[in-house]
Formats: structure tokens, C-alpha cells, sequence
């Protein structure tokens, strides 16, 4: 063999091997991990202020007099970003901070942060007032009084027997409502809403996502899916409901005008049937049927539009769809 051919073959062997040599290091350096925890000694109501750059944050009832959080670390120093000294330094120095009954959780500074996911654990008194959010990352809350408020860039969200108001908001992911002893506000850019158990006015919005709630006070609604069904009971107030694409079925007692609009979908209202209102309602393809003793004020004869009173009249729905049929009773 001439002396250029293993000349190139001993270069080639030498640039394969520091290539896989690179990509094994690489492999067991972004995998490094740390963890810290840390108590907090606090007197009377909690002020919680999170802000993680990524990773998960739940916080759930502890006990009364202290604040606990437990963090997991996750460090990924391919290509030039964290380093284990990183990791260390955070377990030396959390980025916690203590002022009085206020308890801070804030972002790892800097380019490092985008390196750098953090999951937290935390225990609060049930009087507590939470602030949380995560670039990236699932969030909960939990068994406190609150007021919460919860968001997320990519991520679930879940929020459960809460004693105030709550408001919750995620770029992309689900959001999940239960026991919310206050009026509530959630929106999705992608992914449903379930709320079981709201008890105060309503307002969700998802842009691509089924949107269920169950209400046990009275409140206005409002309730908006680009695509998904709506699915509305316990209704007792003002509503705004509007499906670009998907069916919408709503229950309840007009305490207010109703709105109830389907781009393409049928639509579905159940009234007690002792309570009076005026109607309006318009299918551009299909049927309307309303059930009832009607005066009627208009109908068109292929049955796509009823106007009148139901029961000598009140609070007026308003119900149309593009494509569907739409049923009042």
C-alpha cells in the first residue's frame, strides 16, 4: 500500500475515533443532575412568587408555620452550555429568597438558564397567595385558599380545591380545573379545558381544544373554542358561547342575555322549563325546534329560524350555527 494511502487511512481513524469519542462525552455530560431543599420558617398568610425558566412546579398544603421546597436539577452542557460546577453552584446557592411572610423562587440568570431545568416540590400553609410561572413545564396547585395564579409557555396546568379566585393560562397544554371556590380565567393556545366544580363567573378560551365546565354559583360565562366542542352546565348568569368548529351544548337558568354560536356544529340549550325568555334563533343548514308554548314573531317555512316568546318571555337567546341544527328546551 503506498505511503499516502495509510497516511489517509490513520487520518481517518484518528478524526472517527475523537468523533465518537466527542459523542460519549457529550452523552454522560448532559445528563448531570443536582438537588437542593430548603425550609422557611413564616407567621400568618404566604406570599408564593415563582418564575422558572423550565421545568415542573407543584405546590401543594403543608403544614402551618413553614414553607418547604425540594428541587431537582437537570443540567445539559452539550455544545457549550452548563457545567457540573453549574449544578454546585446552585445547590450551594438556590435561587431562593425569604422577606417576611414572601417567598421567592426566581430565575437562573442568564444564558445558563436556558441550560438549566429546575422541577420543583413545595409545601405551603393553606393560606397561602401563589404566583407561579414556567417557561416550559407542568404546573399544579392545590388545597390552598389562594387567590393562584398559574402559567405556562409549553405545558398542563391543573388547579384543584382552591378557596378563591384563580386564573390560569398555558401556551400549549391542557388545563385542568376542579373545586375552585371563586370565579375563574383559563386560556390555552392549544388544548382543552375541563372545569368541574367553578363556583363564581366563568371566562375560557382555547384555541384548538374541547373546552367542559360545571358551575355551582352564579356567574357570567364566557367560553371561546377555534376547534372543539363546548360543553356549559350550571349556567346562572350572562353567557357568551362560540364554537368555530364543534358542537355546543348548554344548561342552565338566563340570568342575563345569552349568546350561543357554532361556525359548524349543532347547538343544544336546556332551560328549566317554569322560566320565561325571548328567542332568536337562526340555522343557515339545518333545522331549529323549540319546545314550549311560543308566541311566535317570525319562522321561516323550511324551519332554519324561529323568533318569538317562550313562557310570556324574558332574557334573550340568541342561537345561530352555519352548519347544524339547533334545539331549545
Amino acid at each position: 500500500m503506498p505511503n499516502r494511502d495509510k497516511i489517509l487511512l490513520t487520518i481517518v481513524a484518528l478524526v472517527t475515533g475523537a468523533i465518537l469519542l466527542s459523542r460519549v462525552d457529550g452523552v454522560s455530560a448532559k445528563d448531570a443532575q443536582g438537588q437542593f431543599d430548603r425550609n422557611f420558617t413564616v407567621s400568618g398568610p404566604v406570599q408564593l412568587n415563582v418564575e422558572n425558566s423550565s421545568g415542573s412546579v407543584n405546590v401543594r398544603r403543608g403544614g402551618s408555620g413553614s414553607v418547604s421546597v425540594h428541587a431537582e436539577i437537570r443540567a445539559n452542557h452539550w455544545m457549550g452550555g452548563a457545567s457540573d460546577s453549574d449544578v454546585k453552584e446552585i445547590e450551594q446557592n438556590p435561587p431562593l429568597k425569604q422577606d417576611g411572610n414572601t417567598i421567592r423562587i426566581y430565575k437562573v440568570d442568564g444564558s445558563l438558564g436556558r441550560h438549566i431545568s429546575i422541577n420543583y416540590e413545595i409545601q405551603v400553609p393553606e393560606e397561602t397567595v401563589v404566583q407561579s410561572s414556567t417557561g416550559s413545564g407542568s404546573q399544579s396547585v392545590e388545597m390552598i385558599k389562594g387567590p393562584v395564579t398559574v402559567s405556562t409557555g409549553s405545558g398542563s396546568l391543573r388547579v384543584r380545591q382552591i378557596g378563591a379566585q384563580i386564573e390560569a393560562s398555558s401556551g400549549s397544554g391542557s388545563i385542568e380545573l376542579n373545586d375552585i371556590q371563586g370565579a375563574a380565567k383559563v386560556k390555552t393556545g392549544s388544548g382543552s379545558i375541563t372545569a368541574e366544580g367553578v363556583a363564581g363567573a366563568f371566562k375560557g378560551e382555547t384555541g384548538s381544544g374541547h373546552l367542559d365546565v360545571r358551575l355551582t354559583a352564579p356567574g357570567d360565562v364566557y367560553a371561546t373554542s377555534g376547534s372543539g366542542h363546548l360543553e356549559l352546565s350550571g349556567v346562572e348568569g350572562k353567557l357568551y358561547a362560540h364554537s368555530g368548529s364543534g358542537h355546543v351544548n348548554v344548561s342552565g337558568t338566563p340570568k342575563g342575555d345569552w349568546e350561543v354560536h357554532a361556525g359548524s356544529g349543532g347547538v343544544d340549550v336546556r332551560i328549566p322549563p317554569n322560566v320565561g325568555f325571548d328567542v332568536d334563533a337562526h340555522a343557515g343548514s339545518g333545522s331549529v325546534n323549540v319546545d314550549g308554548p311560543i308566541t311566535m314573531e317570525s319562522s321561516m317555512s323550511d324551519h332554519h329560524e324561529v323568533r318569538g316568546k317562550v313562557r310570556g318571555g324574558g332574557p334573550r337567546i340568541e342561537a345561530t350555527t352555519g352548519s347544524g341544527s339547533i334545539t331549545i328546551q
